[in-house]
Order: C-alpha cells, then structure tokens, then sequence
C-alpha cells in the first residue's frame, strides 16, 4: 500500500489554528480522522470556510434529507468516488431509500420504482452531473418539488460534493480506506 498522502496528525503535532478546527470537525463529524479532513486540517483557513457550509448542507438544507442523499449517492456514482459512495448507501438505507434503487444506480442503471419527488431530483442530478446543464422541464419538476431555494441548496450539495470528489482523490482516500478502490466507471451515462 502507498504510504498515506495527508496522514492523521496528532494533537501535538497540530498548530493553534489547526486545533481549534479539530475541535470543530469532532463536533461535526464521527470521521474526523478520516475523509477530507486530513487534507483539510493543512489548510485550516479553508477548512474553517467549509465546514459552516457543509453542516448547512448536511442539517438545514431545504432539500429533505431521503432526497439530498439520493442525490449524494448519483454524485459518487457518477464520480466513482467510493468513499462517498460507502458512506451515504448507510445513510440513504437509513433514511429509507430502497436497496433496490442503490443497486441500480451502482449498476449504472436508472432506478426502477423512484417516486415522482425522487425521479424528479435523479433528473435534474443526472443531467447536472452528465451534461453540465438542466433542461427547462428537469427545472421546473425540481423547482415545483423544492422551490427556489431548495433548487439552489440541491445545487450547492453536488459542488460540495464535487469538491469533496477532488479532496479525497489527491488524498486517496478511497485507496486508503476500501481495499476495492474507486468505483467502477460507468460504461455509458445513466439514461435521465
């Protein structure tokens, strides 16, 4: 194995500024000695930017929570960032996605069975993700199921995610932490 890019630090080995964004992280996250946070904790400047935005997204987002984790799960899909792909198919059974649409996706396939607020939120991802844009009617569905603002919360998750994308595959992360590596890359888009 690759020695680790961006290894844990100890608390002695932190400077004030990266202690005191520890300390937040702790309170935030169960993985603070894993993920993005290494690599975060080398710029904690940054990393005091993000993580106000990152626990909007995660517990005060207008995007309710079955939802933002589906669209969580086809960013790390789309990404083949198995990481996240790990951490959110827990959260997204938790939250009561089915098993079988977590499959699906994982199989590059369009989840059968979505409900009309799911398939609305998988279109406008999709299409997002895949072409760079959302067309008028995948707009529209989202903005009737979320309104503007959860429009643009929706939005602003799968920048943070793709961020997130970016950190953990300097950091190698997933190589680090799943024995199986990156996901798979899809052989062709997922159909909207």
């Amino acid at each position: 194995m690759a020695p680790v890019r961006f290894p844990a630090l100890n608390d002695d080995e932190m400077s004030e500024p990266q202690r005191a964004l520890m300390a937040r992280i702790r309170a935030f996250s169960t993985a603070s000695a894993s993920g993005p946070f290494p690599m975060l904790l080398r710029s904690p400047a940054l990393g005091e930017c993000f993580l106000p935005l990152s626990h909007y997204l995660r517990f005060e987002t207008r995007v309710p929570e079955p939802l933002a984790e589906l669209a969580i799960l086809i960013h790390a899909r789309l990404g083949c960032d198995r990481y996240e792909w790990d951490m959110h198919v827990r959260r997204g059974l938790a939250v009561g996605i089915d098993a079988s649409v977590i499959d699906d996706l994982l199989g590059g396939r369009k989840p059968e069975g979505l409900s009309p607020a799911q398939n609305s939120v998988y279109r406008f991802c999709v299409q997002l993700l895949q072409q760079q844009r959302v067309d008028d009617s995948a707009f529209a569905d989202a903005v009737a199921l979320l309104g503007d603002a959860g429009v643009v919360d929706l939005t602003v998750t799968l920048g943070m995610y793709s961020m997130l994308s970016k950190v953990l595959a300097v950091a190698e992360v997933s190589v680090q932490t799943n024995s199986s590596g990156p996901l798979p890359a899809l052989r062709e888009p997922l159909p909207d």
